[in-house]
């Protein structure tokens, strides 16, 4: 690049001296001119020829000069040299007699080849020598740089290239450098190594961290006795454990699509409806799900992977043994461990209910309570075992008297409760009384060929005629069976309308 500049600059050189060298010609020629112009007047103003010869032949003399022509008076016209008709100078000869009146005119044509050749012979010399000199300041300068400056910078960047990352090697600068641009270059460069294998210790670090963090992961994943899966927004497996294909009871393909669902599940649309809400609103959505073999507990989160695309991760539990506890929890506590039937808080759950079902339906309901009679001499005699063969026996027969709808229930000790619903609900109540009085009144076999005979007692109370709440027609109910209890047992009333603040006495065998 410095010896193109140098060759630049001496060509410009060369040309500004051809102009120059051109330049001094014109004054040199103008400058001789001026100095013949005097014995030049002379001879116009005196019409001497051979003056004017020798004017003309000085002027002609020069290189400078190819064509020169002086006018004067008395007809002098004395010309020297080859005319090419080029630029030409003129100057007028002032007379000596006159001022201000030209006596002739002195005619120069300078030789301009020749004056270029001189100019461009002058202006070579001139730039062979700006040439050298350019060529030398050139070397100067590569040597210089190339000692103080590349060398040492070729080394430098041989030396990094051999540096691996994370190394702890680092660039040293020789002692005639330091104190240059070069040592400051080479202290950036070691901050910035240094910066690196800092940069490198947190990268492997990190590394490692997250390869623990995946293998621990991992072994959670794969031994989780909880089933994990990931699927897209149609069902396709894209991950799965093992525990779950010990759950779906079968390995899983690689390209399963949804069809696991259905097989899985007995309501598959459950899952979907969960996995929607779940990426409306962005928080895990659970819900119990029903399988051909138990219970699972669902819980389904959507998710977006890198791409944009739905995904949702799903977990499912084995609730089955605890759906079955509760299962039998809620038997044990809506039914009587005894005989089978309702028991008392749900029979009254149940009243409770079926009262505001009638009440919006418009419809009857019939409460009816039954009381065994004579129960007590059965446990005197043969023991409360055979008391509660007669509470089974007796629950067992009024049960198969019922229809669908109808509810039994057993309110404690030896007192039932049914409740009929329905436009036919007062009739059927008035034939269900006398059949429940016959089954009730029918032997019972104890074992040992011994046999139990008891009777009822029924009180029957309407909705709404009897009352409009359970407790009401419960308790017109109850007050029925106890008038029933009054006239001499085994038989039903129907609540007459007289309301007593506390039941009848009856005998001690009921």
């Amino acid at each position: 690049m410095a010896l193109l500049l140098s060759m630049l600059s001496v060509w410009w050189g060369y040309l500004d001296s051809c102009r120059a060298s051109q330049a001094d010609g014109e004054r040199a020629v103008l400058q001789l001119m001026a100095v013949l112009r005097r014995p030049a007047a002379a001879a116009a103003a005196s019409g001497n020829r051979p003056l004017a010869a020798e004017v003309v032949a000085s002027l002609t003399s020069s290189d400078l000069v190819r064509y020169a022509r002086l006018t004067g008076r008395n007809g002098l016209d004395v010309r020297a040299g080859l005319s090419r008709h080029q630029l030409r100078h003129w100057l007028a000869l002032p007379s000596p007699s006159a001022s201000g009146e030209a006596s002739g005119w002195l005619e120069v044509e300078p030789d301009l080849p020749r004056m270029a050749e001189q100019a461009r012979l002058n202006a070579w010399h001139a730039g062979l020598l700006l040439a050298g000199q350019a060529l030398i300041v050139a070397l100067t300068v590569y040597l210089a740089a190339s000692g103080l400056v590349s060398r040492p910078l070729a080394g430098l960047s041989s030396r990094l290239h051999r540096i691996l990352p994370g190394s702890s090697e680092r660039l040293s600068l020789r002692a005639r450098l330091r104190g240059s641009e070069l040592e400051r270059l080479t202290d950036d460069i070691n901050g910035l190594l240094n910066t690196v294998q800092m940069v490198v210790n947190i990268e492997r670090g990190l590394r490692e961290h997250l390869r623990l963090l995946e293998k621990r992961f991992r072994g959670v994943f794969e031994h989780a006795g909880v089933a994990i899966l990931l699927m897209d927004g149609n069902g396709k497996l894209l991950l799965s454990n093992p525990a779950f294909r010990l759950l779906l009871g079968r390995e899983v393909a690689p390209d399963e699509q949804g069809e696991w669902i259905p097989e899985l599940l007995l309501q598959p649309q459950r899952l979907w409806l969960r996995a929607d809400e779940s990426r409306r609103s962005g928080a895990p959505m659970a819900e119990d799900l029903q399988t051909g073999r138990g219970w699972l507990h669902a819980i389904v989160s959507a998710c977006l992977d890198d791409d944009g695309r739905q995904l949702y991760q799903c977990l499912f539990y084995d609730i089955s043994e605890r759906k079955a506890s509760e299962e039998v929890m809620r038997r044990m506590a809506d039914y009587d461990h005894l005989t089978g039937v309702y028991s008392r808080l749900a029979g009254e759950q149940l009243l409770t209910r079926r009262v505001a079902q009638a009440a919006a339906s418009h419809h009857s309901l019939a409460v009816m309570m039954l009381d065994l009679d004579h129960f007590k001499l059965i446990n005197d005699s043969y023991g409360h075992e055979a008391g509660d063969a007669v509470l089974k026996e007796v629950a067992r027969r009024l049960r198969a008297l019922l229809v669908q709808d109808e509810l039994l229930v057993r309110l404690g000790g030896d007192e039932f409760m049914v409740v009929l619903s329905g436009g036919e609900a007062v009739p059927r109540a008035v034939a269900l009384a006398g059949q429940m009085l016959e089954a009730a009144a029918a032997p019972i076999a104890l074992g040992r060929e011994r046999q139990a005979r008891v009777g009822a007692s029924i009180g029957i109370a309407f909705y709404p005629e009897h009352g409009d709440t359970a407790s009401d027609l419960r308790c017109n109910a109850d007050r029925g069976m106890y008038e029933v209890k009054r006239r001499g047992r085994n038989d039903y009333a129907i609540f007459s309308g007289k309301r007593q603040d506390v039941p009848p006495k009856v005998d001690a065998d009921d």
